[in-house]
């Protein structure tokens, strides 16, 4: 993001279908002429299989209690990201759920392996 604002890099999409708010004026890859490419990244909190799900909850509020504050949510903005939490621990584990296929044909297709 700092070579974009400093104009060294033009960028010329994101990687996402659609344009990001924390990057105005850049197109979504739907716009620049690329369709069905939806590529996003995220970042997410985990803990160990077994921990009560009143842990869980207490976490998953802080979080979202977190990324409200002003001040969070523009840092995150200035790294070009979107600072929105899942809705709830289960929404989380079903967007894992539903990327998990793609990501592991996408591995077994290139034929890296793990050593």
């Amino acid at each position: 993001m700092g070579f974009i604002r400093a104009g060294r890099v033009r960028a010329l999409a994101v990687s996402s279908r659609d344009g990001s708010p924390s990057i105005p004026g850049i197109p979504g890859a739907e716009k620049a002429g690329l369709p069905g490419y939806d590529f996003t990244f995220w970042f997410g909190l985990f803990v160990p299989a077994g921990t009560p799900q009143a842990a869980i909850q207490r976490l998953h509020a802080a979080m979202v209690k977190g990324l409200a504050k002003g001040d969070v949510r523009d840092k995150i903005a200035l790294q070009g990201m979107d600072p929105t939490p899942s809705a709830s621990p289960a929404a989380f584990q079903a967007e894992i759920n539903t990327e998990t296929p793609y990501w592991a044909k996408l591995v077994s297709d290139s034929g890296a392996k793990v050593e």
